[in-house]
Protein backbone atom coordinates (compact mmCIF):
# COMPACT_ATOMS: atom_id res chain seq x y z
CA UNK A 1 0.00 0.00 0.00
CA UNK A 2 1.22 3.55 -1.01
CA UNK A 3 1.16 6.60 1.38
CA UNK A 4 2.61 10.25 0.22
CA UNK A 5 5.22 11.76 3.00
CA UNK A 6 6.12 14.45 2.75
CA UNK A 7 5.00 14.46 -1.15
CA UNK A 8 6.82 11.22 -1.87
CA UNK A 9 5.05 7.89 -2.04
CA UNK A 10 6.15 5.08 0.27
CA UNK A 11 5.57 1.44 0.58
CA UNK A 12 3.76 0.42 3.57
CA UNK A 13 3.56 -3.59 4.06
CA UNK A 14 -0.44 -4.25 5.51
CA UNK A 15 1.65 -7.36 7.16
CA UNK A 16 4.20 -5.97 8.87
CA UNK A 17 1.62 -3.16 10.65
CA UNK A 18 1.83 -4.10 14.31
CA UNK A 19 -1.60 -2.56 15.45
CA UNK A 20 -3.38 -3.72 12.33
CA UNK A 21 -7.76 -4.43 13.43
CA UNK A 22 -7.61 -6.96 11.44
CA UNK A 23 -7.26 -10.86 12.60
CA UNK A 24 -4.03 -12.20 9.79
CA UNK A 25 -4.55 -15.52 10.94
CA UNK A 26 -7.91 -15.69 9.29
CA UNK A 27 -6.65 -15.10 6.28
CA UNK A 28 -5.45 -17.52 3.89
CA UNK A 29 -3.04 -16.09 1.12
CA UNK A 30 -4.97 -13.50 -0.12
CA UNK A 31 -5.01 -10.04 1.90
CA UNK A 32 -8.35 -7.72 2.89
CA UNK A 33 -9.19 -5.15 1.13
CA UNK A 34 -7.18 -1.76 2.08
CA UNK A 35 -10.41 -0.52 2.98
CA UNK A 36 -10.68 -2.94 5.98
CA UNK A 37 -7.26 -2.55 7.38
CA UNK A 38 -7.08 0.30 10.05
CA UNK A 39 -3.68 1.23 9.75
CA UNK A 40 -1.68 3.38 12.18
CA UNK A 41 -0.05 6.63 10.62
CA UNK A 42 3.54 6.21 10.19
CA UNK A 43 4.55 9.59 12.35
CA UNK A 44 2.23 12.20 14.41
CA UNK A 45 0.36 14.38 11.82
CA UNK A 46 2.05 16.73 9.81
CA UNK A 47 2.87 19.90 11.12
CA UNK A 48 3.83 23.08 9.07
CA UNK A 49 4.88 26.49 10.02
CA UNK A 50 5.48 29.02 8.25
CA UNK A 51 9.37 29.88 8.45
CA UNK A 52 10.87 33.33 8.85
CA UNK A 53 13.90 32.30 6.78
CA UNK A 54 14.52 32.35 2.73
CA UNK A 55 12.62 29.67 0.91
CA UNK A 56 9.96 27.72 0.56
CA UNK A 57 7.71 27.40 3.50
CA UNK A 58 5.27 24.42 3.74
CA UNK A 59 1.13 24.57 4.57
CA UNK A 60 -1.55 22.21 4.74
CA UNK A 61 -3.95 23.51 1.62
CA UNK A 62 -8.28 22.66 1.63
CA UNK A 63 -7.67 19.09 0.12
CA UNK A 64 -4.92 18.02 2.74
CA UNK A 65 -1.92 18.18 0.02
CA UNK A 66 1.61 19.48 1.00
CA UNK A 67 1.93 23.31 -0.40
CA UNK A 68 5.22 25.36 -1.10
CA UNK A 69 4.74 29.53 -0.20
CA UNK A 70 7.41 31.53 -0.70
CA UNK A 71 7.91 35.34 -0.67
CA UNK A 72 8.26 36.75 -4.26
CA UNK A 73 11.08 39.05 -4.26
CA UNK A 74 10.46 42.91 -5.86
CA UNK A 75 13.19 43.48 -7.44
CA UNK A 76 14.66 46.38 -9.99
CA UNK A 77 16.30 43.97 -13.05
CA UNK A 78 17.74 43.54 -15.99
CA UNK A 79 16.56 41.03 -18.35
CA UNK A 80 17.87 39.33 -21.68
CA UNK A 81 16.22 37.56 -24.23
CA UNK A 82 17.89 35.93 -26.52
CA UNK A 83 16.12 34.31 -29.86
CA UNK A 84 17.73 32.07 -32.69
CA UNK A 85 16.06 32.97 -36.03
CA UNK A 86 15.84 30.11 -38.45
CA UNK A 87 16.57 27.76 -35.49
CA UNK A 88 13.08 25.12 -37.01
CA UNK A 89 14.17 24.80 -40.36
CA UNK A 90 17.96 24.16 -38.68
CA UNK A 91 16.45 21.63 -36.29
CA UNK A 92 15.79 19.58 -39.39
CA UNK A 93 18.36 19.56 -41.38
CA UNK A 94 20.60 18.38 -38.19
CA UNK A 95 17.99 15.95 -37.41
CA UNK A 96 17.37 14.54 -33.40
CA UNK A 97 21.07 13.34 -32.53
CA UNK A 98 23.11 16.28 -33.95
CA UNK A 99 20.49 19.08 -32.10
CA UNK A 100 20.80 18.09 -28.67
CA UNK A 101 25.06 19.15 -29.10
CA UNK A 102 24.18 22.61 -30.73
CA UNK A 103 21.80 23.27 -27.93
CA UNK A 104 24.65 22.25 -25.30
CA UNK A 105 27.27 24.28 -27.22
CA UNK A 106 24.77 26.93 -27.37
CA UNK A 107 23.94 27.17 -23.46
CA UNK A 108 27.66 26.69 -22.87
CA UNK A 109 28.34 29.87 -24.56
CA UNK A 110 25.74 31.71 -22.70
CA UNK A 111 26.76 30.58 -19.62
CA UNK A 112 30.61 31.41 -20.04
CA UNK A 113 29.74 34.90 -20.08
CA UNK A 114 26.89 35.63 -18.05
CA UNK A 115 28.74 37.06 -15.36
CA UNK A 116 26.69 37.62 -11.90
CA UNK A 117 23.70 36.99 -14.81
CA UNK A 118 21.51 33.53 -14.53
CA UNK A 119 19.37 31.84 -16.89
CA UNK A 120 15.60 32.37 -15.98
CA UNK A 121 14.31 30.25 -19.00
CA UNK A 122 15.47 28.31 -21.67
CA UNK A 123 13.52 26.82 -24.29
CA UNK A 124 15.35 25.55 -26.82
CA UNK A 125 15.68 28.63 -29.22
CA UNK A 126 14.09 31.08 -26.45
CA UNK A 127 16.57 31.71 -23.22
CA UNK A 128 16.05 34.42 -20.97
CA UNK A 129 18.87 35.88 -18.51
CA UNK A 130 18.23 38.44 -15.77
CA UNK A 131 20.93 40.40 -13.85
CA UNK A 132 19.90 41.72 -10.17
CA UNK A 133 17.13 38.76 -9.67
CA UNK A 134 18.63 36.15 -7.40
CA UNK A 135 21.93 37.11 -6.30
CA UNK A 136 22.47 41.38 -6.05
CA UNK A 137 24.00 43.16 -8.59
CA UNK A 138 24.19 46.83 -8.43
CA UNK A 139 25.61 47.77 -11.84
CA UNK A 140 22.98 45.20 -13.63
CA UNK A 141 22.03 47.35 -17.25
CA UNK A 142 25.77 47.51 -18.17
CA UNK A 143 26.22 44.32 -16.84
CA UNK A 144 23.54 42.89 -19.03
CA UNK A 145 24.81 44.76 -21.85
CA UNK A 146 28.27 43.85 -21.97
CA UNK A 147 26.67 40.18 -21.99
CA UNK A 148 25.59 40.86 -25.11
CA UNK A 149 28.50 42.18 -26.58
CA UNK A 150 30.84 39.68 -25.49
CA UNK A 151 27.80 37.23 -26.33
CA UNK A 152 27.34 37.83 -30.16
CA UNK A 153 31.24 37.33 -30.17
CA UNK A 154 31.24 34.02 -29.07
CA UNK A 155 27.87 33.02 -31.03
CA UNK A 156 29.62 34.03 -33.67
CA UNK A 157 32.14 31.49 -33.62
CA UNK A 158 29.57 28.51 -32.89
CA UNK A 159 28.09 29.73 -36.26
CA UNK A 160 30.84 28.83 -37.85
CA UNK A 161 32.09 25.85 -36.45
CA UNK A 162 28.41 24.56 -37.44
CA UNK A 163 28.11 26.14 -40.76
CA UNK A 164 24.61 27.33 -39.75
CA UNK A 165 22.39 30.46 -41.21
CA UNK A 166 21.21 30.28 -37.60
CA UNK A 167 20.85 33.96 -36.48
CA UNK A 168 20.86 35.35 -32.90
CA UNK A 169 18.54 37.98 -32.08
CA UNK A 170 18.66 39.68 -28.28
CA UNK A 171 16.32 41.97 -26.29
CA UNK A 172 17.46 43.84 -23.55
CA UNK A 173 14.78 45.35 -20.63
CA UNK A 174 15.34 47.03 -17.72
CA UNK A 175 12.63 47.47 -14.92
CA UNK A 176 10.86 46.13 -11.56
CA UNK A 177 9.50 42.74 -11.57
CA UNK A 178 8.58 39.67 -9.05
CA UNK A 179 11.26 37.24 -8.62
CA UNK A 180 11.17 33.97 -7.17
CA UNK A 181 10.04 30.27 -6.57
CA UNK A 182 6.46 29.54 -6.58
CA UNK A 183 3.92 26.18 -6.87
CA UNK A 184 3.33 23.29 -4.73
CA UNK A 185 5.18 20.32 -3.59
CA UNK A 186 5.20 18.49 -6.83
CA UNK A 187 5.51 21.45 -9.09
CA UNK A 188 7.66 24.45 -8.23
CA UNK A 189 8.98 26.20 -10.77
CA UNK A 190 11.15 29.89 -10.56
CA UNK A 191 9.18 32.93 -11.67
CA UNK A 192 9.74 36.54 -13.01
CA UNK A 193 6.13 38.34 -13.45
CA UNK A 194 5.78 41.84 -14.63
CA UNK A 195 5.85 44.30 -17.76
CA UNK A 196 9.91 44.29 -18.14
CA UNK A 197 9.55 40.56 -18.62
CA UNK A 198 6.71 40.75 -20.68
CA UNK A 199 8.31 43.71 -23.07
CA UNK A 200 10.97 41.81 -23.67
CA UNK A 201 10.10 38.59 -24.62
CA UNK A 202 8.09 40.46 -27.03
CA UNK A 203 10.65 42.58 -28.39
CA UNK A 204 13.37 39.52 -29.13
CA UNK A 205 11.35 38.60 -32.30
CA UNK A 206 10.63 42.33 -33.18
CA UNK A 207 14.23 42.84 -33.27
CA UNK A 208 14.48 40.05 -35.85
CA UNK A 209 11.73 41.53 -38.02
CA UNK A 210 13.70 44.82 -37.56
CA UNK A 211 16.65 43.76 -38.84
CA UNK A 212 18.82 44.51 -35.53
CA UNK A 213 20.86 41.81 -33.74
CA UNK A 214 20.47 43.69 -30.41
CA UNK A 215 17.54 45.93 -28.63
CA UNK A 216 17.11 47.67 -25.41
CA UNK A 217 14.57 49.94 -24.15
CA UNK A 218 14.93 53.07 -22.73
CA UNK A 219 15.28 52.55 -19.27
CA UNK A 220 18.36 49.95 -20.50
CA UNK A 221 19.80 52.92 -22.31
CA UNK A 222 19.31 56.02 -19.77
CA UNK A 223 21.18 53.79 -17.37
CA UNK A 224 24.19 52.54 -19.76
CA UNK A 225 24.61 55.51 -22.65
CA UNK A 226 27.77 56.24 -20.80
CA UNK A 227 29.68 52.88 -21.65
CA UNK A 228 27.67 51.64 -24.66
CA UNK A 229 26.92 53.50 -27.79
CA UNK A 230 22.45 52.65 -28.87
CA UNK A 231 20.51 54.89 -31.64
CA UNK A 232 17.06 54.78 -31.69
CA UNK A 233 15.16 52.61 -34.39
CA UNK A 234 11.66 52.45 -33.24
CA UNK A 235 8.28 53.82 -31.21
CA UNK A 236 6.72 51.05 -30.21
CA UNK A 237 3.54 50.65 -27.65
CA UNK A 238 2.02 47.62 -25.88
CA UNK A 239 -1.24 46.12 -26.25
CA UNK A 240 -1.87 46.18 -22.84
CA UNK A 241 -1.01 50.17 -22.57
CA UNK A 242 -1.55 51.36 -25.96
CA UNK A 243 -1.26 55.47 -25.28
CA UNK A 244 1.92 54.68 -23.45
CA UNK A 245 4.66 54.97 -26.36
CA UNK A 246 8.57 54.10 -25.73
CA UNK A 247 11.87 54.71 -28.02
CA UNK A 248 13.32 51.06 -28.89
CA UNK A 249 16.85 51.29 -29.05
CA UNK A 250 19.91 49.47 -31.21
CA UNK A 251 22.92 48.37 -29.07
CA UNK A 252 25.42 48.96 -31.59
CA UNK A 253 28.35 47.88 -28.87
CA UNK A 254 30.72 49.51 -26.28
CA UNK A 255 32.06 53.29 -27.16
CA UNK A 256 35.31 52.71 -27.36
CA UNK A 257 35.04 49.67 -29.71
CA UNK A 258 32.85 50.91 -32.29
CA UNK A 259 33.12 53.19 -35.33
CA UNK A 260 30.32 55.01 -34.90
CA UNK A 261 30.11 57.53 -32.04
CA UNK A 262 27.19 60.45 -31.13
CA UNK A 263 29.06 62.96 -32.89
CA UNK A 264 28.55 60.99 -36.28
CA UNK A 265 24.95 59.84 -35.21
CA UNK A 266 23.63 63.37 -34.44
CA UNK A 267 21.51 63.64 -38.10
CA UNK A 268 20.89 59.97 -37.93
CA UNK A 269 19.55 60.81 -33.86
CA UNK A 270 17.96 64.02 -35.73
CA UNK A 271 16.27 62.81 -38.71
CA UNK A 272 14.51 60.05 -35.85
CA UNK A 273 13.29 62.28 -33.59
CA UNK A 274 11.89 63.97 -36.23
CA UNK A 275 10.33 61.16 -37.53
CA UNK A 276 9.10 59.74 -33.66
CA UNK A 277 7.34 63.46 -33.40
CA UNK A 278 5.59 62.86 -36.90
CA UNK A 279 7.74 65.86 -38.85
CA UNK A 280 8.25 63.35 -41.74
CA UNK A 281 9.85 65.95 -44.40
CA UNK A 282 12.29 67.25 -42.14
CA UNK A 283 12.96 64.02 -41.05
CA UNK A 284 13.76 62.52 -44.71
CA UNK A 285 16.21 65.42 -45.22
CA UNK A 286 18.43 64.37 -41.93
CA UNK A 287 18.12 60.81 -42.90
CA UNK A 288 19.07 61.36 -46.79
CA UNK A 289 22.11 63.21 -45.58
CA UNK A 290 23.14 60.25 -43.31
CA UNK A 291 22.73 57.90 -45.86
CA UNK A 292 25.15 60.00 -48.18
CA UNK A 293 27.74 59.02 -45.56
CA UNK A 294 26.24 55.24 -44.75
CA UNK A 295 24.42 54.08 -47.86
CA UNK A 296 24.22 51.01 -46.45
CA UNK A 297 22.57 51.45 -43.34
CA UNK A 298 19.64 49.10 -43.12
CA UNK A 299 18.24 50.63 -40.53
CA UNK A 300 18.27 54.45 -42.00
CA UNK A 301 16.67 52.85 -44.92
CA UNK A 302 14.20 51.34 -42.78
CA UNK A 303 12.88 54.40 -41.46
CA UNK A 304 13.47 56.72 -44.45
CA UNK A 305 11.00 54.52 -46.32
CA UNK A 306 8.59 54.55 -43.31
CA UNK A 307 8.79 59.03 -43.82
CA UNK A 308 7.94 58.19 -47.89
CA UNK A 309 5.30 55.82 -47.35
CA UNK A 310 2.45 57.32 -49.30
CA UNK A 311 -0.02 55.58 -46.47
CA UNK A 312 1.91 57.47 -44.17
CA UNK A 313 -0.52 59.98 -41.70
CA UNK A 314 0.12 63.59 -40.22
CA UNK A 315 0.06 61.43 -36.62
CA UNK A 316 3.21 60.50 -34.74
CA UNK A 317 4.37 56.92 -35.82
CA UNK A 318 3.86 54.23 -33.40
CA UNK A 319 3.89 50.29 -33.50
CA UNK A 320 2.08 48.29 -31.23
CA UNK A 321 3.56 45.13 -29.97
CA UNK A 322 1.58 41.76 -30.08
CA UNK A 323 -0.24 40.96 -26.79
CA UNK A 324 1.71 38.94 -24.21
CA UNK A 325 -0.82 35.83 -25.05
CA UNK A 326 0.80 35.98 -29.07
CA UNK A 327 4.16 36.26 -27.91
CA UNK A 328 5.68 33.67 -30.41
CA UNK A 329 8.02 30.71 -28.20
CA UNK A 330 9.71 29.60 -31.95
CA UNK A 331 11.22 31.23 -34.37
Amino acid sequence: YQRRVHGNPINIDWRSLPSCSVNISSFNSTPPPLTELNYPTPHPPYEYERSSSPGPSHVINEDNNVDLETDLAHNCVTLVCMNLAGFTKFARQVGPEALPRFLNQYINVIESCLGQGVVLHFNADVVVAGWNAVSSCDDHPNRACAFVVELHKRFSRLQRDWNTPVRLHVAVSTGTVYVGSAGNHQTNAFHVIGEAYTIVRQLSPLSHMLGATSVATEATVTRCSEAFLFRPIDVVSTSDAPNVKFVLFELLGEKLNVELNDKYLSEYNEGFHRFASGDYEGAKNYLSSWLNIYPEDSQGKRVWSLCSSPSRSSSPYCRKLPSSELVPHNS
